[in-house]
């Protein structure tokens, strides 16, 4: 019997990466003081509907529902926001005079390596995405926190070589 799930083990914190991308933009902004253990990324996929019943049977197979956006989110600590280059800002964004009924569009890329110093790994891209919730900034200990969270309407991943 073949294996499942038996390749080389990945870990975002040997070096990963989360850039953001303006879309159709040239300036790439590198997420810096990321908050260790907080990066979730959920792939675009076909929604799971409840199984079928026929005439009080249920049948066998689970049939596939609507597409369903990709979902990124992790953590950051707070920085302050006045500054028009911190992810804050960047999140509370509104769309501009001639794009009001939309909101600001990124290509986001989430790079995990095989080690602290890998050159192989695998690349997360998610495009056309957009703030799923206003930032969420909770205090703490040692430093205050915010919540990234975007959806994404396209999401692609690739071997990093």
């Amino acid at each position: 019997m073949p294996d499942i799930n038996n390749g080389t083990i990945l870990r975002f914190e040997d070096g990963g990466t989360i850039v953001i991308n303006r879309a159709g933009g040239s300036e790439a902004l590198a997420v810096l003081n990321y908050v260790g253990g907080t990066l979730r990324m959920t792939p675009r996929v076909r929604a799971t509907m409840a199984p079928d019943l026929d005439r009080g049977v249920l049948r066998p197979r689970i049939r596939a529902g609507d597409q369903q956006a990709a979902l990124l989110d992790f953590d950051v600590k707070y920085m302050s926001d006045l500054d028009a280059t911190d992810l804050h800002a960047l999140l509370t964004e509104e769309g501009g005079a001639n794009d009001a009924n939309h909101l600001p569009a990124f290509d986001i890329v989430v790079t995990t390596n095989d080690g602290p110093a890998g050159t192989n790994g695998i690349i997360h891209t998610f495009t056309n995405a957009s703030r799923a919730e206003a930032p969420n900034i909770s205090a703490g200990a040692e430093h205050d926190t915010m919540i990234a969270r975007f959806l994404s309407t396209g999401y692609a991943r690739t071997a990093k070589a």
